[in-house]
């Protein structure tokens, strides 16, 4: 990690004490708020949250929710006059990474970043690379509905690409059209009669709430079946328990 703090020369130091080891302070590429200090303070638990769900830049880590989780956290803290939700994110932010993480962001540099918006303009571009870009909007893209799979499952895993890639830069236009190519034909007509016939003379909106209703009723559907199989399995249980001792 590159070392940035100016250290005084001095020209009366022996050759020994030049070579040993000094403790150099790394600043901070984040520019302090101007606050008062006696004011406010973050509690310790609040610090704990943050580092027990850490970002740590591994391969598996995907920065969008941790940015997700770290907002929501921040607007759980109550703050103070003069403390603003963007003051609280930047001075907060440090604490919610870990190892590579935290090194990169003192290798950006000192008092650089003044405002939310810069800073994620420099931790997602590091976090979450244009390869990882394209890899995500390519699912998009080419998106299939499997052989078995049902439109609820289907619609899940098409809305769980976009949320993998929220910048992907697609209006709902393209979307909806890129899911009905994608979709079974004997799925889109089922959409087609949710949505009365032709889809041609439908806005997206339209078929966006048809295909939500269609979900959900699908959602409901099968937690009723799942619930009504599990009493049946308990009624079963029970009567073949109770004619076990009958026979005793």
């Amino acid at each position: 990690m590159e070392e940035r703090a100016i250290v005084a020369e001095n020209n009366n130091d022996t050759y020994g004490a030049y070579l040993q080891p000094k403790y150099i302070q790394q600043l901070s590429c984040i520019r302090r708020p101007n606050i008062d200090r006696n004011n406010f303070e973050f509690q310790p638990a609040f610090i704990h949250m943050l580092s027990s769900s850490a970002f740590r830049g591994k391969p598996n880590e995907d920065p969008i929710p941790h940015l997700t989780r770290f907002k929501l956290l921040c607007q759980s803290v109550r703050t103070v006059r003069g403390v603003t939700d963007e003051s609280l994110m930047l001075m907060a932010f440090p604490f919610s990474l870990m190892d590579t993480t935290l090194e990169w962001l003192y290798t950006l540099s000192p008092d650089s970043i003044f405002s939310w918006e810069q800073m994620q303009e420099k931790f997602m571009p590091r976090f979450f690379p244009a390869s990882k870009t394209q890899l995500a909007k390519q699912q998009i893209n080419s998106f299939l509905q499997e052989p078995d799979e049902s439109l609820r499952k289907a619609w899940d895993r098409f809305q769980g690409y976009q949320r993998t890639c929220p910048h992907h830069g697609w209006d709902k236009r393209y979307l909806i059209s890129t899911l009905l190519q994608g979709l079974k034909e004997d799925t889109r007509v089922l959409i087609r009669v949710a949505c009365g016939g032709s889809l041609n003379e439908k806005s997206f909106d339209f078929i966006e709430q048809q295909i939500n209703k269609m979900v959900n009723e699908c959602a409901l559907s099968h937690e009723f079946i799942r619930n009504v199989s599990l009493k049946d399995s308990r009624a079963a249980y029970a009567g073949s328990r109770s004619y076990s001792h009958q026979d005793a």
